[in-house]
């Protein structure tokens, strides 16, 4: 509660978040029984505040907030265009920051981009410590793979080593994703193939639709010139050319990149 007070963690779906969260809440409580940890998601948060409009008070939620030590919320994006509802969590958030009671949360995109929440709880979600979390890496992403086979009792020889690259390597843009190629790739074989071992060709038969798709939509340079020359309000021709005017040569940049 006294440094990187709020911590604040962002990424699209499947990266993380909601497992670091519970993660720290069981960490902290490890370390000391004694300390309250609550999780709570923003839909459970706007529920509680409801409920307590109906039945006791904003004061009996504000002194169950006040037992605790640290609070982690999850997704806080979706208080956004809830007005009332973002006031009282205002007054929630200060209570916390002012008695140096940690806040953790979670969203979908960094703080300056939450819209329909109001400007000063934006700035103060933005006061603290904001860290994006990003797609695992190639090796992470094989480490999750051998941990998840490990997970359902299965001995690690059960997929040649080239079949999890090939899963690293195209399913990584998050972990839901990369478990779900995983358990297709099993159902399949054990199904389906009724193999003891998982090879390459099976694994090629059970994405074979996910390679065509990928094949589909394969970017190349004409249709990567169309679309930054009508970002940028300028011709393909300009966008090739020779002028060097500030807003040409950004745009040109941005299609070499």
């Amino acid at each position: 509660g006294k440094f990187y007070n709020p911590l604040f963690l962002f990424g699209k779906s499947g990266l993380g978040k909601t497992h670091l969260l519970h993660a720290v809440g069981n960490y902290i409580r490890s370390k000391n029984k004694s300390m309250r940890v609550l999780y709570i998601s923003s839909d459970q948060f706007i529920e509680e505040y409801f409920r307590c409009i109906r039945e006791k008070g904003f004061e009996a939620l504000k002194n169950r907030f006040r037992s605790i030590d640290v609070i982690l919320i999850d997704d806080i994006q979706f208080l956004a265009s809830r007005e009332k509802v973002g006031e009282y969590f205002f007054s929630i958030f200060n209570l916390f920051i002012n008695s140096n009671k940690q806040i953790i949360m979670t969203s979908d995109r960094p703080p300056l981009e939450l819209k329909g929440l109001e400007d000063r709880l934006v700035s103060r979600f933005a006061s603290g410590l904001s860290v994006g979390l990003t797609a695992p890496e190639y090796e992470t992403s094989l480490k999750i793979l051998k941990n998840k086979i490990k997970e359902q009792n299965m001995s690690e020889n059960i997929i040649d080593e080239e079949v999890l690259k090939y899963l690293a390597e195209r399913f990584s843009n998050d972990v839901r994703q990369l478990e779900g190629a995983l358990n297709k790739l099993l159902f399949y074989a054990i199904n389906f193939k009724q193999q003891d071992e998982i090879n390459m060709t099976t694994a090629l038969e059970t994405f074979k639709s996910f390679s065509k798709n990928k094949e589909k939509n394969k970017l190349d340079c004409d249709l990567i010139q169309l679309v930054v020359a009508e970002y940028y309000n300028i011709s393909v021709s300009q966008l090739k050319g020779k002028l060097r005017n500030t807003n040409i040569v950004l745009a040109r940049q941005i299609a070499m990149y």
